[in-house]
């Protein structure tokens, strides 16, 4: 066993038959549940494979010389790419339940990925270049299947930006570690703040997590709230706020009664 690749664990693939909502559009091979907030530039999706990555930066326009995209990685467990898709750790006896790792910080998980990498390396060697990892039939079963690798494919999400950063795509790659189900740390707020407070002009936010729902929704809402209330301290914004939050004007200047509560379901509402 390696460091985090211990004895009793597996490699999992994070997609899985059924995963993709069919009522959301565009539909993206690679990049389910793919989403944006109605008349804000902040969208959603699944944790992506590296193609379905590019495809959601190209359709986003982030191409060299275009648009920036901020992105945001909400999961708590260590991701590894293996040829391109991505993979997390589990325990071989439960393969379909998230490991959880509370509380942990950015340079931790960060630092856990780096050590996958190589514990997925070492055992590589040692099997002629293979390695064993775990998939998901149409039924739900788990099947252990031989991946060939090299050391060029395997990466962790931070070499997986840093490729498309030298390929010319303007992303700025970002981990908040949340555990599901469960709501950000006061220090991932603050964090969410920082970066979607006052983005660069015409920039895209976007927020992943394993499925592209919990923990995507939740960094949808953060991102939408911000903007929003930005917009709504900015001489000229109101003419940017769409028309489905409580506050927009409709045309008239007057600003309709609001309340926070109801401003957070209507943000609710548009993230689907």
């Amino acid at each position: 066993g390696g460091d985090v690749l211990i004895k009793n664990t597996i490699l999992k693939s994070d997609h899985f038959p059924g995963c993709q909502n069919m009522k959301l559009t565009p539909l993206i091979d690679g990049a389910p549940n793919f989403r944006q907030v109605r008349g804000l530039p902040v969208y959603g999706v699944a944790i992506p494979t590296v193609k379905g990555l590019r495809t959601v930066l190209d359709v986003l326009g982030a191409g060299r010389g275009g648009r920036k995209v901020l992105w945001h990685n909400m999961r708590e467990e260590p991701v590894i790419y293996i040829n391109g898709a991505p993979y997390v750790v589990r325990e071989s006896t439960n393969p379909l339940a998230n490991l959880e790792y509370t509380g942990i910080d950015r340079a931790r998980v960060e630092q856990m990925e780096d050590r996958l990498k190589a514990d997925i390396l070492a055992e590589a060697q040692v099997m002629h270049n293979t390695i064993l990892v775990a998939d998901e039939d149409d039924n739900f079963n788990v099947i252990n299947k031989w991946e060939s690798v090299t050391e060029v494919d395997v990466q962790t999400p931070l070499e997986v930006y840093a490729e498309l950063q030298a390929d010319g795509y303007d992303v700025d790659y970002f981990r908040v570690p949340v555990t599901d189900e469960k709501a950000p740390k006061e220090r991932d707020c603050d964090e969410l703040v920082r970066r979607c407070w006052n983005p660069t002009p015409g920039a895209a936010v976007v927020f992943n997590c394993q499925m592209g729902r919990g923990r995507t929704t939740t960094g949808m809402i953060i991102g939408s709230i911000l903007m929003l209330e930005r917009l709504k301290r900015s001489p000229d914004g109101q003419e940017h706020i769409p028309a489905w939050f409580p506050s927009h004007d409709g045309g008239s200047r007057m600003l309709l009664p609001t309340s926070a509560e109801g401003e957070v379901k209507a943000v609710c509402f548009a993230c689907w």
